[in-house]
């Protein structure tokens, strides 16, 4: 699959794993460090990190901002004896505020205001790089130590992909805008901060791909994250924060369902927004679903050798429940799973048990009756396949280790 494409990925990936090392906050002395005056452990710790110097963070006259006004969702509760809200947050030039800056959330009335009091500004961060994701979960966890923590990455998604990189998360228009992090210097930034959440929640588009679970595998308990794209909205902070601090002793998987339901509820009903799905991952069960997807590809992949076999495929492929709109680039898992059970005839019983043992809560509108919670790529025509240049075993992604990227190849070098 563009095998000529490996060389140029892998200096790619070193040049982006060389400046994550080298880059982050400006003025960052001691942001590593041990808190000077340690508090007592809460029993949940959020930490929100908000990559918000992009059009997410731009605010008009007399309307806020999506950061901001999540931010101020948040105020409506803020943080408690047993729950500590934490967030760091960059915005673009012309805001309020331009610099990188950490907050612990407190209670405040005021809708259009942030009033919680700046803990530390850091100047200038680019916050697409794993560096500076690494110092604030490690400056957070030192500061506010808890039994439990909730991690929210919140910004622009795109599952693995970008054109010319392999991506995953959050672009800052201080550095590259159009660079994101990859989904390996995600699991590096998260390994080096040394914590693993008990939940690692996306409020950004079309995270909830095996691809980013598969990478991150290891470094959190449950994955919340959705299968297509996030309104501009995203989480109902204020309602998923009061919940918490009222339930503080709330298990991660209480917390998880606490976070999906809610989410439901806030956009059930809401007009022009039928594709709206969230879903809580238990993280243990991604290595079964991933060896279930590689046999399911050795059994693709020898059949549509024959064109009968391959017509069939493809008839299920646009069946199947599938993801990002008119680029049509993701399907559901368990949805093909079950349509080549019934249509083909074939044995993929063990990928939706995988499913369906590993999906802790999930939530879909009637745009997605079929959405299961965990999706995989498989782009609906070979345009949008060959537009995506990366996602071959060039890429330095762990996912690609395994057997899907070659049943693609295989797939889309017959498809007209």
């Amino acid at each position: 699959m563009m095998k000529g494409l490996l060389q140029s990925t892998y200096r790619m990936a070193a040049w982006l794993l060389l400046v994550g090392l080298l880059s982050g906050c400006g003025g960052g002395n001691g942001e590593d460090g041990d808190p000077q005056d340690p508090k007592e452990k809460s029993d949940w710790t959020v930490l929100v990190y908000m990559a918000a110097d992009n059009e997410l963070g731009l605010s008009e006259p007399g309307e806020l901002s999506a950061a901001l006004s999540d931010m101020n969702e948040m105020e409506k509760v803020g943080s408690t004896e047993s729950v500590d809200v934490i967030v760091q947050i960059d915005l673009p030039e012309g805001q309020d505020w331009t610099s990188c800056r950490r907050y612990r959330i407190e209670s405040d009335p005021d809708p259009m205001t942030v009033n919680s009091p700046v803990r530390k500004d850091l100047g200038e961060c680019d916050m697409s790089q794993p560096l500076t994701l690494r110092r604030f979960l490690r400056w957070g966890v030192n500061e506010y130590p808890a039994d439990r923590y909730l991690v929210v990455l919140w910004g622009h998604g795109e599952a693995w992909l970008q054109e010319v990189q392999p991506a995953s998360i959050f672009n800052d228009w201080s550095g590259d805008p159009d660079a994101f992090m990859p989904n390996y210097l995600l699991r590096q930034a998260l390994e080096g901060a040394g914590i693993r959440p008990d939940i690692l929640a996306f409020d950004a588009c079309v995270m909830g791909s095996l691809e980013v679970a598969y990478e991150l595998r290891g470094r959190a308990d449950i994955m919340v994250s959705s299968q297509d794209e996030v309104h501009i909205d995203g989480y109902p902070y204020d309602d998923i924060l009061w919940d918490l601090v009222n339930a503080p002793d709330l298990s991660p998987q209480e917390l998880a369902q606490t976070i999906v339901t809610l989410y439901g509820e806030y956009y059930t009903g809401k007009p022009n927004l039928r594709l709206v799905c969230l879903s809580a991952l238990r993280m243990s069960g991604v290595d079964s679903i991933a060896n279930a997807v590689d046999d399911l590809a050795g059994t693709l992949t020898d059949g549509i050798q024959d064109q009968d076999f391959f017509d069939s495929l493809s008839l299920v492929r646009e069946d199947s429940e599938t993801f990002t709109n008119s680029w049509e680039r993701y399907v559901d898992l368990r949805d093909l799973a079950m349509e080549l059970r019934i249509q083909m005839g074939l044995d993929a019983q063990a990928l939706e048990s995988a499913v369906d043992a590993a999906i802790i809560e999930s939530f879909q509108r009637e745009g997605h009756p079929d959405a299961s919670g965990l999706s995989v790529y498989f782009p609906k025509t070979r345009f949008w396949y060959e537009w995506d240049p990366t996602y071959d075993s060039g890429s330095p992604s762990a996912f690609m280790d395994r057997d899907w990227d070659e049943f693609l190849e295989a797939y889309f070098s017959l498809l007209p």
